[in-house]
Parts: structure tokens; C-alpha cells; sequence
């Protein structure tokens, strides 16, 4: 009995808190009234700009608890990236709170840290060391060396990286950033790049992480993916929050939002169609 309890107790662990989170980017507008304008400033070197705040998140609010896989769903500018880089305080925020409880890893890019001269094996260590820092030399080893296997570049580990296909560099670097959990891991469109056989095998080694995990932030524009790994979907629109709950209604919220993005550019091309008289000549 105590033991049922003291799992309910972790699986509602608190594990990040986001209150009405607002990031404004300015955005400097340069206009120019004629050709002869922008000519004459060039060589003036004159710039005649203005300043604009343009929001990128306005009034976000949400918490993230121990077991929580919450896929972020919304066209490209939503602001999905902007989110986990301020879940990961990688970036300042201009209103609201972000309050987290534990580590954080986050994985933007494939090829962090990577050097292009060093083998893929060279690498692989290099990676290691600069994501765990924490783990003592033997187990980080082990680790790595693991990952190196599971990656399947046999050979080519150690060839130099800059010979590496994008595909081959993202094999390389998914497997070292799949290779230990975190409190808070944040995913965002880490699966591209990857062949359809490696994102199988990587999509179910992700899967084992993120079970040990704490909470999971996924950002990915494939439905099949976030009905795989995700238990709730957030989704955004021009940086707000219209949409946070189960995956069904969350993935058909986003499909819907697609929808009418796609009839808005369609339907202006339909005020400019010739209506003739109907008559052959």
C-alpha cells in the first residue's frame, strides 16, 4: 500500500510550471518609397527603418507533470522552438513565470559539438563528455560505446566526420543524445534526417528514455510519431495556446488549423477568375 502511494506521489511530481508566458521579438521594417530612395540611403549608407514588437508567445500557461509526454503541435512560426528553448532557459522571456524542478536536457540539433576532422567514434566521446558531464569516466565510456553500436556505422565510426552523409551525421548524434534520461527532456523535430529504418530504431530506444524520464516536451509534425510517444498535445497558433489536452482531439485540432491555413491561401486566387459569357467562337 505504501508503495502504490509513494508511486502515485511520484507520477504527480511537479516537474515545470508555466504561467502566461509572453516573448516579443523587435522586428526592424526597412521601407523604402521609390527606387531612387533606397538608391540615394545605399550610398549614403543611410537606413530608414522602423522598430516593431512582434509577440512570438502571448499568455502561455501550463504544468508539466512526472510522466507527462506533451507533443507541441503548430504550423512553422508558432513559436514550438521558442517555447522549449524557454523551458530549457535557453532564452529570456518577456512576461509570465517559467519555474522548473530538476535537470534539463534539451536536443535542438543533431550535430552539437560535433568536430568535422575527428572521427564519428572521436566524436561520439567528445558529445559524451560535453552532455554528461556528471558521470564518472567508466560508466560514460561504456555508454558511448553502446550508442556508437546502436548507431550501425560500423566501419565509417572511424572515418573522419566530415565524410558523413546528413543522414549518417543525424544517426550519429541521435544515438548519443538517446543515451540517458533526464527530469525534463526537451525534443524538438529530433527524428529528421534519419532513414525510415533508423527512425524505427531510434523512435523505440527514444521510447525507453523517455520512459525513464521525467516529463517529455515533443515537438514533431508527424501525427503517427506523437500518437507513439506523446499523452497530451499542446497546440499553438501565431504563438497562442488554442488547444491543450488528449492526443486524438489535439492532433485534429492541428489538422483542422492546417486546413483553414491552406483554404486562406486558396480562396484570394478565386477573386480574380475570368467569368466569360459561355459562348464558343
Amino acid at each position: 500500500m505504501k508503495s502504490s502511494a509513494a508511486s502515485e506521489n511520484r507520477s504527480n511530481r511537479v516537474l515545470a510550471e508555466i504561467v502566461d508566458l509572453g516573448v516579443h521579438r523587435q522586428l526592424d521594417l526597412y521601407r523604402y518609397r521609390t527606387f531612387r530612395d533606397s538608391f540615394v540611403a545605399f550610398f549614403r549608407f543611410q537606413k530608414t527603418h522602423q522598430t516593431q514588437p512582434v509577440p512570438v508567445l502571448q499568455g502561455i500557461s501550463l504544468t508539466l507533470r512526472a510522466g507527462d509526454r506533451l507533443a507541441v503541435l503548430g504550423a512553422n512560426g508558432a513559436g514550438k522552438s521558442t517555447l522549449c528553448r524557454c523551458i530549457a532557459k535557453l532564452m529570456p522571456y518577456d512576461e509570465g513565470s517559467v519555474r522548473t524542478f530538476g535537470s534539463i536536457r534539451a536536443i535542438f540539433e543533431t550535430q552539437l559539438a560535433v568536430q568535422a576532422e575527428l572521427t564519428g567514434r572521436e566524436n561520439g566521446h567528445f558529445l559524451g563528455d560535453f552532455l554528461y558531464p556528471h558521470l564518472d569516466k567508466k560508466k560514460k565510456r561504456f555508454m558511448v560505446e553502446e550508442a556508437l553500436e546502436f548507431s550501425g556505422l560500423g566501419a565509417y565510426l572511424d572515418a573522419p566526420f566530415k565524410t558523413y552523409s546528413y543522414g549518417m551525421q543525424t544517426r550519429l548524434g541521435l544515438s548519443i543524445l538517446s543515451s540517458a534520461p533526464s527530469d525534463i527532456l526537451v525534443l524538438d523535430e529530433v527524428f529528421q534526417g534519419a532513414d525510415r529504418g533508423f527512425q524505427k530504431r531510434i523512435a523505440e530506444r527514444f521510447n525507453h528514455i523517455i520512459a525513464l524520464s521525467g516529463a517529455v516536451v515533443f515537438v514533431s509534425h508527424s501525427p503517427d510519431e506523437i500518437r507513439e510517444v506523446c499523452n497530451r498535445v499542446l497546440v499553438l497558433d501565431q504563438g497562442r495556446q488554442v488547444y491543450l489536452g488528449g492526443v486524438p482531439d489535439g492532433i485534429a485540432k492541428y489538422e483542422e488549423l492546417c486546413h483553414l491555413k491552406v483554404q486562406m491561401e486558396i480562396e484570394p486566387a478565386g477573386e480574380n477568375e475570368y467569368v466569360g459569357a459561355g459562348e464558343l467562337r
